[in-house]
Order: structure tokens, then sequence, then C-alpha cells
């Protein structure tokens, strides 16, 4: 998916994701684990661009800095 999202379609994106992993995790909500690499992706891929990785410090981050800005960098609309 080498930058052939936009802000709008990572925004859809983000909402399906959300639903299909709330849906799934109905039954058994452990499985929300395996989600994590994903639903990061999605979050990077809809960050505003000044928005700055950095400033989610707090989270426990299931990708590699390399995978955090190759993420982040999907959008074709990103400067």
């Amino acid at each position: 998916m080498d930058r052939k999202i936009n802000e709008l379609g990572a925004s859809i994106l983000d909402r399906n994701i959300s639903i299909m992993i709330s849906e799934i995790t109905k039954i058994d909500y452990s499985l929300r684990n395996k989600f994590i690499r994903v639903t990061q992706i999605v979050m990077l891929m809809g960050l505003d661009d000044d928005e700055d990785i950095d400033d989610f410090s707090d989270i426990d981050w299931a990708l590699t800095p390399t995978e955090r800005n190759k993420a982040r960098n999907l959008r074709i609309d990103r400067k």
C-alpha cells in the first residue's frame, strides 16, 4: 500500500477496522491483542501533518520506529 490512501480514506479505514475488530472481539475479548499492530498502523496513517509520532510516547508500541515512519508516510496527501 505504498502511498495509496488520502486523509478521507484513512478516516474511513480507521472506522471500518474499528467496527470489524469490535465485532470479532465480542465473542473473545482477548483477541483484541492480535490487532494491535493493525490499529497502530491505521492510527499513524490518520495523523495530521503537524502531529508528531513522538507526542505519543505513552503508547506501548508494537511497531518498530522504521515501521512507524513507513505507516506514517502511506498517505498520498502527506507533505
